[in-house]
């Protein structure tokens, strides 16, 4: 059942009472809160509020699938592609300021051992070195869409 920004607003007031009184949801009730506000008519300061209290506070891995869960019911396409077994997934949200990219390093260390390695994330960061501008330099060819990644993946 859908949840209505009233609930939101409940769930809102469990998880954002500082540090030392705020309570974690349960995967089911982090899923329907996620799914709430990932919906068109969310509002967006509920959303924001929602993240930064989670930020704030720690996410716990029962909230993180409960999140998971309800992103990838709102992902067209979610599930029509197959990683080879064994594939490590890599995300890179962040980007680099000063340190230099190890993690790609090692990541490409492991793809030339036969490691296939799923690398996901922005393409551009201000300010940032991105995961994929480091990768394109490595000669690393970046899907535009999930309908390439399967192919992407196998060749490089």
């Amino acid at each position: 059942m859908p949840m209505d920004a009233n609930a939101v607003a409940g769930m809102l007031r469990r998880v954002a009472r500082g540090r030392h009184g705020h309570e974690h949801l349960s995967a089911e009730e982090a899923e329907a809160v996620f799914a709430a506000l990932m919906a068109a008519d969310a509002d967006p300061l509920q959303l924001g509020a929602f993240l930064i209290t989670q930020r704030m506070k720690g996410e716990t891995a029962a909230e993180i699938a409960g999140f998971v869960r309800a992103a990838r019911g709102r992902i067209a396409g979610f599930g029509d592609v197959r990683t080879p077994d064994g594939t490590v997934d890599l995300p890179c949200y962040a980007g680099k300021r000063r340190a230099a990219p190890v993690h790609l390093a090692a990541a490409l260390k492991a793809r030339d051992a036969g490691i296939p390695v799923f690398v996901h994330g922005v393409a551009h960061i201000e300010g940032r070195l991105s995961a994929w501008q480091a990768l394109e330099v490595a000669g690393v060819s970046r899907a535009e869409s999930l309908s390439q990644v399967q192919s992407v993946l196998h060749r490089d």
